[in-house]
């Protein structure tokens, strides 16, 4: 077994992949499932819930992401049934403003090239390499789901132990005084504390970033707000600065901004010349790089890659570190590659001719 695997959250996990017995709920469960052709032949392979009125075909998606082409037929049929399946989690809008009803499929959503959906072929992607090792459909969804920003449900996925693993990236971008910003840096600083005790998430480094948002980004006070938090974070202490800033209770003035500095525990000299000199270009690189993913308000998120806009629960932050890291492992969890039974029948043998 995998080091630093929890048995218990392993055991859940089991039975969402259906690799031990439910009992009478599963026989009910199936008769709403999804199947998927295999190839040119008459079999099919179950994948999910259906019905699914309009499915994007694995020919298709393979337009769209190449690298599900080289696949076999059954594990085409897996990845174009998950992603028929799985909800799409980004914003479900068209480019004229339509909203698309809340369960649009990742394959829709792809199709589509729905706005604010950039994240959508790192999940195919995904998908595609775990079905090309063999991974069930159940254990390629677990690794696309992600909840909600206020569920408190944990997703059931293989926690299991990488040694010696990377620290995670995550970037936060803050707009002091708009919005949930200080409930956003708690979270960034729950996620890195829990990435020190919990083998599984593993080391976290966030780096606070800022972006000016709303009708009043301007005010005086918050531009030097940014500027504040942009030298305290070229000093790498932009979490704790923004924590002890959100701490403040009033007014964001040039007291408050000076407080946080002494509360963070910062090289006042260091900061205050980082303020006047190199913080300004900083900000200004925060936002050009915010825009050029596709960010356009506060507080947002960039998590190994990932990208996630407004303020998320920190189960949902730990579920995204977890299934971003998949993509940095070299071999897969084997906790992902269970047999399993596509309930197809044994293929024939061709007949052959003796001499």
């Amino acid at each position: 077994m995998t080091p630093g695997l929890e048995r218990p959250r392993l055991a859940l996990l089991l039975l969402v992949l259906g690799l031990v017995g439910c009992g009478d709920g599963c026989a009910r469960e199936k008769q709403q499932r999804f199947s998927v052709p295999v190839g040119h032949s008459s079999q099919s392979v179950t994948v999910g819930e259906g019905p699914v009125p309009d499915p994007v075909s694995a020919a298709r998606l393979a337009e769209l992401i190449p690298e599900l082409a080289p696949l076999s037929p059954l594990q085409q049929a897996v990845v174009e049934g998950v992603l028929n399946t799985q909800p799409a989690p980004c914003p479900l809008t068209l480019a004229d403003g339509t909203r698309l009803p809340s369960d649009t499929s990742i394959a829709s959503a792809l199709d589509k090239g729905l706005v604010g959906c950039e994240n959508l072929p790192v999940l195919a992607r995904r998908a595609i390499r775990l079905a090309g090792a063999g991974a069930s459909p159940a254990a390629v969804r677990a690794t696309l789901t992600y909840p909600e920003p206020w569920s408190g449900v944990p997703m059931l996925i293989g926690r299991a132990q990488a040694p010696q693993a990377p620290a995670t990236a995550v970037e936060l971008w803050i707009d002091p005084g708009f919005g949930p910003w200080v409930e956003a840096v708690q979270r960034a600083g729950e996620l890195q504390a829990l990435g020190e005790v919990d083998p599984v998430v593993g080391p976290v480094e966030v780096t606070v970033r800022v972006l000016p948002t709303g009708s009043s980004a301007q005010d005086p006070a918050r531009v030097l707000a940014r500027v504040a938090v942009a030298a305290a974070d070229q000093l790498d202490q932009g979490l704790p600065y923004a924590r002890c800033l959100g701490q403040a209770s009033g007014v964001i003035d040039e007291a408050a901004l000076a407080a946080a500095a002494s509360c963070a525990g910062l090289e006042v000299a260091a900061w205050q010349q980082l303020r006047t000199e190199g913080a300004e270009a900083r900000v200004q690189q925060d936002i050009e790089d915010a825009r050029n993913i596709g960010l356009r308000a506060a507080p947002s998120w960039r998590v190994d890659g990932y990208r996630l806009r407004g303020h998320r629960a920190l189960v949902g932050l730990r579920d995204v570190v977890e299934n971003q890291r998949i993509d940095r492992l070299s071999e897969l969890p084997a906790e992902l590659l269970q047999p399993w039974d596509p309930g197809l029948p044994p293929a024939v043998p061709e007949e052959t001719v003796s001499p």
